[in-house]
C-alpha cells in the first residue's frame, strides 16, 4: 500500500462489500440470540412454576446458562471464521504481498521457548492468528500467544485442585534482522527494581541465570 488514497480504494472496492454483509447477519445473529434467551427464560419460569421447587429453580438456571452459552457458541463461531478471512486475511495482504496469514496457526512453542524470555515450564500453549513471510528483506512471523503453567493443590477434604496460571498472553514476535551477532542479548521488563527498588536492582545483578 503505497499511500492513503490506495487504501479508501481498497476499502471500497473489497472490504466495503464484506463488511456491509457482515453487518446484516450480525444483526440477524443478535435478533437470533435474542429470540433463544426468550425462549431460555420462558422454559425456566415454567419449570419453576411446575415444580414448585427452590431446586428447580437451580437447575433450570444451569440449563439456561449452559444452554445459553453453547448457542452463542455455535451461533458466532462461523461469524468470526467469516469476518478473519473476509477482512483480515485481504488487509494483511493489502499491507505485505509476500505475508500469508492462518486464522488457527501460531508461533509454534520451541520457537517460543528459544526465545530465552520465559523460563517457566509450559503446560498449555495455544494461539490463533498467525502472520508470517517477509517484509522488504525481513523474515517475520507473529502471531496471538497464550502460555500457562498449572498447579495442583489439596483442601481439606484431600480433593485435587488444578490451577492455570498465565506465563504469556499476546502478541509474539519473531523477526530476523539480517544480522551476525556473537552473542545473546535478552530484553526484559524491570519488574524486580520497579517492585523493590535498589534491594531489587542488588537482586538482579546476583542473577546468574541469565
Amino acid at each position: 500500500m503505497n499511500s492513503s488514497s490506495d487504501f479508501d480504494a481498497f476499502y471500497r472496492a473489497e472490504l466495503l462489500p464484506i463488511l456491509t454483509a457482515l453487518e446484516t447477519r450480525r444483526r440477524a445473529l443478535c435478533r437470533s440470540l435474542g429470540l433463544w434467551a426468550g425462549v431460555g427464560v420462558a422454559l425456566a419460569v415454567a419449570a419453576v412454576l411446575a415444580f414448585r421447587a427452590p431446586a428447580a429453580l437451580l437447575v433450570a438456571a444451569a440449563a439456561l446458562a449452559v444452554g445459553g452459552g453453547l448457542v452463542w457458541r455455535w451461533t458466532t463461531a462461523d461469524f468470526v471464521r467469516q469476518f478473519k478471512a473476509g477482512v483480515i486475511a485481504p488487509l494483511v495482504r493489502l499491507y505485505g504481498p509476500a505475508l500469508r496469514y492462518d486464522a488457527a496457526g501460531h508461533v509454534s512453542q520451541a520457537r517460543f521457548e528459544d526465545s530465552g524470555i520465559f523460563r517457566q515450564r509450559i503446560d498449555r500453549f495455544r494461539g490463533e492468528d498467525a502472520v508470517a513471510g517477509r517484509v522488504g528483506e525481513t523474515a517475520l512471523e507473529f502471531s496471538e500467544l497464550h502460555a500457562e503453567y498449572k498447579t495442583e493443590t489439596r483442601d481439606s477434604k484431600g480433593r485435587r485442585h488444578t490451577h492455570w496460571h498465565t506465563i504469556f498472553k499476546g502478541l509474539f514476535f519473531v523477526a530476523d534482522f539480517n544480522k551476525h551477532f556473537a552473542g545473546r542479548t535478552v530484553v526484559l521488563p524491570d519488574v524486580a527494581q520497579r517492585a523493590l527498588g535498589r534491594l531489587g536492582q542488588k537482586l538482579q545483578e546476583l542473577n546468574c541465570c541469565r
